[in-house]
């Protein structure tokens, strides 16, 4: 314990001599490849390669029998997740406990030519989370000529054939809430609470070929979104949202 309790204090330290305390700028938050700004992440379990050909990589934590996947910047103009998702893979290599009987599949960047960008779409002007084969999806320039269009796309979506989670977290910004869609309203409360944010079940406008409706809505799988405030202070995000993400993965 007191060697786990060193290890984090250690780990914190070094995260604000990198400037973690202080509020992110968009050159501290964006890279052009999804590389971790907090440390290494070690070795990725899958990759694919964006339009723009950089790295999509995920990462996994844990050899339990139930997969919880994270996923961070779906939009590249929502580049908290990158770092959040970050601390929360550095979070579980050192707290072992918190893999007991889990899997965590994490994709800290699904769009990293978006965050190169700054830009919410992926290089070919598409939204990747109106890209999925939702019975609600609706083909345009946006949303791509159809479903899976795009290889980020296809890439989550591959991941969690094979994967299989049994519950999705996305990162997102700037709503100040958590979202959900399928069977994890309950869970979805008690992450709202711990993370002092209104829990909402309709964002309030459609969303056409999401994630959540394609998961959450078809599927069954339930499908969390955290979203985020508009601030890029990871570290007080880090903060905010530890106990959520370690909830998330946990289950009640």
């Amino acid at each position: 314990m007191r060697t786990l309790m060193l290890a984090s204090v250690l780990l914190f330290a070094v995260s604000c001599a990198a400037g973690g305390g202080a509020a992110v700028t968009s050159n501290d938050a964006v890279s052009s490849t999804p590389k971790a700004p907090y440390g290494i992440w070690g070795e990725a379990v899958s990759t694919a390669t964006s339009v723009e050909g950089r790295t999509i990589e995920a990462y996994k934590l844990g050899d339990g029998p139930t997969t919880v996947l994270f996923v961070g910047v779906v939009h590249g103009s929502e580049p908290v997740g990158q770092g959040l998702l970050g601390r929360f893979i550095e979070e579980l290599k050192l707290n072992k406990a918190a893999l007991a009987g889990r899997t965590a599949i994490v994709v800290p960047v699904l769009n990293p030519d978006g965050l190169a960008a700054n830009t919410r779409t992926n290089a070919r002007g598409v939204d990747l989370n109106r890209n999925f084969p939702a019975g609600n999806f609706d083909a345009s320039a946006r949303r791509g000529p159809e479903p899976l269009s795009e290889p980020e796309s296809r890439f989550l979506h591959a991941l969690i054939g094979t994967w299989k989670p049994v519950r999705i977290v996305a990162v997102h910004q700037p709503l100040r809430c958590i979202n959900f869609d399928g069977p994890v309203g309950d869970l979805a409360a008690e992450m709202a609470r711990l993370s002092l944010f209104p829990l909402k079940s309709d964002i309030g406008f459609p969303t056409p070929g999401s994630l959540g409706s394609w998961a959450g809505g078809d599927l069954g799988i339930g499908v969390i979104t955290l979203e985020h405030t508009p601030s890029n202070d990871v570290l007080q995000a880090w903060i905010q949202h530890r106990e959520s993400l370690l909830l998330a993965l946990k289950g009640l």
